[in-house]
């Protein structure tokens, strides 16, 4: 999965967007190695126009085989997993690509399992997280879109009059 927010808001921060996410996903479809990929997108975001363009980074890559995961943050907000009957957060490092010559972003490992739940949200989502886990934890066997509409509402409903942002959440169950 990945994620990218551009920063401001409109079709500049859309389309900064789009490029990155767009742009990372086929170099790695590709076979280019993770870390140039990244290197590359964010030489990119620096050279493509004579504005600043930056953009935060959020991927999560899953291991089917054998249930590793893997989060890169560059920029991004948190990242929410319900591992077994624990429920974490797990805060973005980094900076947003774009912002300096090299690509500064944190790397997150864990294993998951069936039934495990990870929901990333973009950085205009505000999500309290003691709401967000009575909601995720409650019901194991719960509906995971019902859950992800649960929350795009509720943030979209808590968001400040005249500062609204765009709100991206993202949700994946391991199942076997």
């Amino acid at each position: 999965m990945i994620l990218s927010d551009g920063m401001g808001s409109g079709s500049r921060a859309r389309i900064d967007s789009a490029f990155s996410c767009g742009m990372l996903a086929r170099m790695l479809k590709a076979g280019i190695d993770f870390n140039a990929s990244v290197e590359m997108l964010n030489t990119s975001l620096m050279v493509k126009s004579a504005d600043e363009s930056f953009a935060t980074l959020d991927v999560c890559r899953i291991n089917l085989t054998n249930g590793e995961i893997s989060l890169y943050k560059a920029g991004s907000a948190s990242t929410f997993v319900r591992c077994g009957n624990k429920f974490a957060e797990l805060s973005g490092d980094g900076i947003p690509l774009g912002v300096e010559f090299e690509a500064e972003y944190g790397e997150k490992h864990f294993s998951a399992a069936a039934g495990d739940v990870i929901i990333m949200t973009s950085d205009g989502a505000e999500i309290d997280k003691a709401w967000l886990e009575n909601i995720v934890m409650r019901d194991k066997n719960a509906d995971l879109n019902a859950i992800i509409d649960t929350i795009g509402e509720a943030l979209r409903l808590s968001a400040e009059k005249g500062k609204e942002d765009d709100i991206t959440v993202i949700g994946v169950k391991i199942v076997k």
